[in-house]
């Protein structure tokens, strides 16, 4: 058991300095799934073209994001210090 719980912390551990390098990237949905409006999509110089929704990177502040992607800015990486400021330190 004390085995058991010395291997629990240390993956805690591990799984904290990984969770605090890690930054999120907001993204949106735009566009009309209809058609109607949205990304041009189509071959370059052709004639016909539709438009589609496409994501996007969010940076507005006036509306919250569809979506919150998690990645690692810079060269950080799993198992390294973080090089970038990441949201919170590790415990």
């Amino acid at each position: 058991m004390k085995r058991s719980a010395r291997r629990l912390l240390a993956a805690s551990k591990r799984f904290d300095a990984w969770e605090s390098c890690v930054s999120q990237v907001p993204a949106t949905e735009y566009g009309d799934p209809d058609g109607g409006f949205g990304y041009r999509f189509g071959h370059a110089g052709a004639t016909s073209f539709a438009y589609r929704p496409a994501l996007a990177i969010d940076r507005s502040d006036w509306d919250d994001p569809d979506y919150l992607f998690l990645a690692f800015a810079g060269g950080d990486r799993p198992g390294r210090p973080c090089r970038n400021e990441p949201g919170e330190r590790a415990d």
